[in-house]
């Protein structure tokens, strides 16, 4: 599987996106990209190193799935009814390292810094 990032200017990017060409204009044939590369428009992040990267990306929807999931554990392990002590090591271990590897790829927005403290503010 193949992926493309175009950088450079807005223009040069919905250049290549038209003309599939590396360049942005369709100048010589061989420099054509073939039909099953899949070239990356704004707004479209692609995973690299299980980090995300894109122009124009938005990076709240990127940090959802990990939000959910913390919710999602943070949720059945405050139906058991384990102590203090409990609940910090279920914190640390399992909910917060949830998001761990993506905190080192991908900076959270703000909004997301305050969802992961509420959740773990409402699970302690």
């Amino acid at each position: 599987k193949t992926e493309v990032l175009p950088l450079g200017p807005i223009s040069h990017r919905r250049g290549v996106v038209e003309s599939r060409d590396l360049s942005g204009q369709p100048t010589v044939p061989e420099n054509k990209l073939e039909d099953g590369v899949k070239i990356q428009s704004d707004g479209e992040a692609m995973r690299i190193l299980g980090g995300w990267v894109g122009n124009k990306v938005d990076a709240e929807t990127l940090w959802t799935p990990i939000l959910q999931r913390m919710n999602k554990a943070a949720s059945s392990w405050s139906k058991t009814g384990i102590t203090f002590k409990g609940r910090k090591i279920v914190a640390s271990t399992l909910i917060l390292s949830r998001a761990q590897y993506m905190l080192t790829t991908n900076d959270p927005p703000d909004t997301v810094v305050k969802e992961v403290n509420r959740v773990i503010k409402k699970f302690m």
